[in-house]
């Protein structure tokens, strides 16, 4: 039974990929300045990430013995852009970005702790809804072309809507299962042109993992 609970649990985390097409609309909200490399909130990112203990993980990266992922840092820049790569602490990465799988997804550990999600960087809140994919969820404009999206939310913050301003660290909602899925976020970093017909949808996404690999042998 415990192994038949497990399965159903993999299987349910899966279930959070990238939608084929784009919802309603929501409210557009003037593109900020780069965020500023300091964050103003006192917030600290984890200062590391294993994979979820017990778990089968897709698209994981490389990691020790113990599970810790080895190329994790907890900041990463694109584009110019300071950003987090855990938002959110007293997590575990229960799915890989890979595939049609845009993003990270980061489950709570342990499990019966629920995490206050925060702002991966400054920014602007471009897009605040909810979707049957993605639940309750929010955009932000980080500037240069980068965004940062944040789905599956149990609620968002009190004044949370697009033009609202936002600093690094700052709660942004709390996670939850929204979108019909087992209680995780999922983090996804985006770059390109916002102002086409599919907006956040039609971005690319960026694994940051691979721009910490990269970096790495750069230097």
């Amino acid at each position: 039974m415990r192994m038949a609970a497990a399965g159903l649990l993999v299987l349910a985390l899966g279930a959070c990929a990238t939608p084929a097409a784009p919802g309603p609309s929501p409210a557009a909200a003037p593109s900020g300045p780069p965020p500023a490399a300091s964050p103003v909130t006192g917030f600290q990112p984890p200062a590391a990430l294993h994979i979820c203990p017990g778990m089968r993980v897709s698209h994981a990266p490389e990691t020790d013995a113990a599970r810790r992922i080895l190329v994790y840092r907890r900041s990463v820049a694109v584009n110019g852009v300071p950003l987090m790569v855990s938002p959110v602490e007293e997590v575990c990465l229960s799915r890989g970005q890979g595939g049609r799988h845009e993003g990270l997804d980061l489950a709570p550990f342990p499990r019966t702790h629920v995490r206050m999600v925060r702002a991966g960087g400054d920014g602007v809140v471009r897009e605040f809804g909810e979707r049957h994919d993605f639940g309750i969820y929010v955009l932000i404009d980080h500037g240069n072309g980068v965004y940062t999206r944040y789905a599956h939310l149990a609620f968002a913050s009190p004044g949370m809507a697009a033009g609202r301003r936002v600093a690094a660290g700052e709660p942004i909602g709390q996670m939850g299962g929204t979108g019909g899925v087992p209680i995780h976020l999922h983090y996804a970093i985006l770059t390109g042109d916002y102002h086409t017909p599919a907006r956040s949808f039609g971005l690319t996404p960026v694994d940051p993992f691979e721009v910490i690999a990269r970096t790495a042998r750069v230097n």
